[in-house]
């Protein structure tokens, strides 16, 4: 991390602590799940003190306090979230520091999910569940129109299909290194070719489907039922045969699969809107 990236994120820390000085004696704490076959960032923010509430305002105090904290706790909790293959949600935010501000307002965007109490009356637990879709990757969309897909004339193309399903649910190597590894999610992966030349990406999916569900979904499950209505029921099956990128979430393709999509202004339709189903599995 660069001296001016610790820099800001001391200062960060400082306004913080002097923000809540008074409210040491509430301890806050925030453990965040990614849903990323439903594209949900579920936020669970606990306030707890030593000694039980003995009245009902001490519950609405400790609820004001969490809502208070949320939108500095969800900006800094969901940094470390991979945006693409290069950079996380943080290191973007740190290259176009006004989306910060945006950040800060998804709490109040989505509001509560629900709170709970403990039972020994110590704890108090909100919930927020922030959607990757169109909310967060809507952040960082700023085109209005897709590029062109080239089309590859060196084939003709033999099926039309309704989607692309990827099955990277097992280690794979890592281009430009000795590793195999899992392919890590992120809101925007690539899809590459075997020489590296770009197949998908932000720039080539209509800003609509962008929005809708990025530029590929994902699934730990097989089953036609969870990724149907996205890739329909004669799509293309192939496997990733590497990963590419500083944080694993790029695909790379045979020759065979990119052919079979390039060849064909139907499947490279499928690019555009982003009807492709990563198969993944659980990340080490």
């Amino acid at each position: 991390m660069s001296f001016k990236n610790s820099l800001s994120i001391a200062l960060l820390l400082s306004l913080i602590g002097f923000l809540y000085a008074d409210e040491d004696e509430i301890e806050v704490s925030a453990v965040k799940t990614i849903y990323w076959d439903e594209g949900i960032i579920t936020l669970d923010i606990t306030a707890a003190t030593e000694s039980a509430w003995t009245a009902p305002s001490s519950r609405y105090e400790m609820d004001k306090l969490i809502s208070k904290r949320a939108p500095v706790i969800t900006a800094d909790i969901v940094s470390d979230i991979p945006l693409d293959s290069l950079n996380t949600i943080g290191s973007a935010i740190l290259q176009n520091t006004s989306l910060y501000g945006d950040l800060l307002n998804l709490p109040d965007l989505v509001g509560k999910t629900f709170s709970t109490a403990s039972e020994d009356r110590k704890s108090l637990t909100v919930r927020y569940d922030i959607p990757i879709y169109p909310l967060l990757a809507g952040l960082f969309i700023n085109r209005n129109t897709a590029d062109p897909i080239t089309e590859d004339l060196r084939y003709k193309a033999t099926a039309e299909f309704t989607g692309i399903i990827i099955y990277a649910a097992e280690k794979v190597p890592l281009m430009g290194t000795n590793q195999t590894t899992m392919v890590n999610p992120a809101v925007f992966p690539k899809i590459y070719d075997e020489n590296l030349n770009v197949i998908l990406d932000m720039t080539k999916v209509a800003p609509e489907y962008l929005e809708k569900w990025g530029t590929a979904g994902y699934s730990m499950n097989e089953n036609r039922e969870y990724y149907g209505d996205r890739v329909g029921a004669f799509p293309l099956r192939t496997m990733a045969t590497a990963l590419f990128g500083k944080n694993a979430t790029d695909l790379v393709l045979s020759e065979s699969a990119v052919r079979k999509i390039l060849s064909s202004e139907h499947n490279r339709n499928l690019l555009k809107e982003s009807r492709v189903m990563i198969i993944y599995g659980v990340t080490n």
